[in-house]
Parts: C-alpha cells; sequence; structure tokens
C-alpha cells in the first residue's frame, strides 16, 4: 500500500474508533460505516476521484461551468482560461475529460472571452491574411 493509502486508512480507523467509543453500532454495521468514512476522506483529498463510475453531469452544471471569463474545471473546481494544460497535469486528453464527465463532445477547451480576445489580436497583426492582401488593408 502507498502512504497516502495508509494514511487514510489509519485515519478511516481513528474517526470509527472514535465515533464508536461514544455511539452504540452494530457489528454489522462496522464495515458500512468504515467504507463511508474512506469515501469521505478520498473526496476530501482528490474530489473526482470521489464520483462514482456512472457519473453524469447536469445540463445547468455544465452550463454553469462556462462563463465568459473562465471555463470551471470539474476536477478542482478552479476556474481556467484553458483547460488543455490543466488536463494535461491530471492524465486527461480533453476527448477523455468529456467522457469522464459526460460532458456534450462540443464542449469548449477556451473560455469563450479568451478565444475572442485571442481571435482579435490574431486579427490586428493580420495572421491568416495572404500577404499582398494584408499589405493592401495596411494601406487602407
Amino acid at each position: 500500500m502507498s502512504d497516502t493509502q495508509d494514511d487514510i486508512l489509519g485515519l478511516t480507523a481513528g474517526i470509527v474508533a472514535a465515533y464508536v467509543s461514544r455511539q452504540a453500532v452494530a457489528a454489522a454495521d462496522l464495515p458500512g460505516l468504515m467504507r463511508t468514512v474512506r469515501d469521505g476522506l478520498v473526496a476530501l483529498q482528490d474530489p473526482a476521484a470521489a464520483k462514482p463510475e456512472g457519473f453524469r453531469l447536469t445540463a445547468t452544471e455544465i452550463r454553469k461551468s462556462m462563463t465568459a471569463d473562465a471555463l470551471i474545471s470539474f476536477i478542482d473546481s478552479k476556474p481556467y482560461k484553458t483547460l488543455k494544460r490543466h488536463l494535461t497535469a491530471h492524465g486527461l486528453t480533453p476527448d477523455g475529460y468529456r467522457a469522464r464527465f459526460g460532458l456534450p463532445d462540443d464542449y469548449p477547451m477556451v473560455a469563450a472571452g479568451y478565444a475572442a480576445q485571442r481571435s482579435a489580436l490574431a486579427k490586428a497583426i493580420g495572421l491568416g491574411v495572404p500577404g499582398a492582401h494584408a499589405a493592401r488593408q495596411a494601406a487602407e
């Protein structure tokens, strides 16, 4: 077992022991109590790991995660202008992220405001316009 798993096991045992010392708990209920406490500790350590296997977000949660200035990550609930580097740090691809959280295929990886800002900057410096045409536009 890893140190983290040992830590969680030790914390779980301590919490359950303290609880049982003050509350009457049937022996048959102890495994469920321990599992519940352990799952809670794992959720505190890594919120994404606590989500059940068939977990699907609601349409409202998905909509609220997209703001003009940032996308809210479902991994750590923090805002990001672009999710790609964040996902790579967690060993995910955009498609893997979408599949893991049940997001639609067109879920953006870049905040709308940031994309518009970058687009305006690219247009201002003439990117995407052939050379002679760009020079003509600059002269006008």
